[in-house]
């Protein structure tokens, strides 16, 4: 309901919701400095998602290390952009958290997940949430796969618009000498058909992955390990 009245997604909701929550019953030192405006929304939302990440098995020590947590942040937070107390809130919870590096890509590896967002004029949006490295080779092969084809149809185009000018001086040049030569296409019609304009690099990335989508089928994919 609420992401029907605001028009956003269930899932953007469900994140807002989220973070709601765990501001004011995980990180209430965080909650009571915004209010009192020690701190913006921005400090505050970039604090605790730092600070989820802090886990422990015993209760009671995790939530004295988020304590600790809140209280080593906000002191820096109040003089400090939300952007550079990210990187601090990132690197205090990195230290009090009792999961390796390893274990929590693992466990954030489980909230892998792929989401379709409807947009205007026909169009959508394809969400992908999965291993940085992995979509980053992803992102520049689909580059690299794109520059070779945008390159292609722009060479394609050079090529037209020079053979075309070349055909229009020599028909000035057969108009001069005998003005009756081009009397059989006056509007110079029979000169051959434009090439569609070149699509942009982020056109054809987008036509390239899709395609690329499209064309895998689960024979081609089964009994194969994800790619980590």
């Amino acid at each position: 309901e609420i992401g029907a009245v605001s028009g956003r997604s269930q899932r953007s909701v469900q994140i807002e919701l989220g973070r709601s929550d765990a501001m004011a019953n995980l990180f209430e030192p965080v909650q009571v400095s915004m209010k009192s405006g020690a701190i913006s929304r921005a400090h505050a939302l970039v604090i605790v998602d730092a600070g989820l990440r802090i886990v422990h098995p015993n209760p009671a020590e995790l939530a004295r290390r988020r304590e600790e947590f809140c209280r080593v942040v906000l002191e820096k937070a109040a003089s400090t952009t939300p952007g550079r107390i990210k990187a601090i809130a990132e690197r205090a919870a990195e230290e009090l958290t009792e999961e390796s590096l390893d274990e929590r890509f693992e466990r954030a590896r489980r909230a892998r997940r792929v989401t379709l967002t409807q947009l205007d004029d026909g169009l959508g949006e394809l969400t992908i949430i999965d291993s940085y490295a992995k979509l980053r080779l992803v992102f520049d092969r689909t580059t690299r796969q794109a520059r070779v084809i945008s390159d292609a149809e722009r060479r394609a185009a050079r090529d037209a618009n020079a053979a075309g000018e070349t055909n229009e001086r020599a028909d000035s040049d057969r108009d001069a000498d005998a003005p009756e030569a081009g009397a059989g296409d006056p509007e110079g019609q029979l000169g051959g058909s434009e090439l569609p304009e070149p699509r942009s690099l982020d056109e054809v990335r987008a036509d390239v992955l899709g395609d690329s989508f499209l064309r895998a089928t689960p024979e081609d994919l089964k009994g194969r390990d994800p790619i980590k």
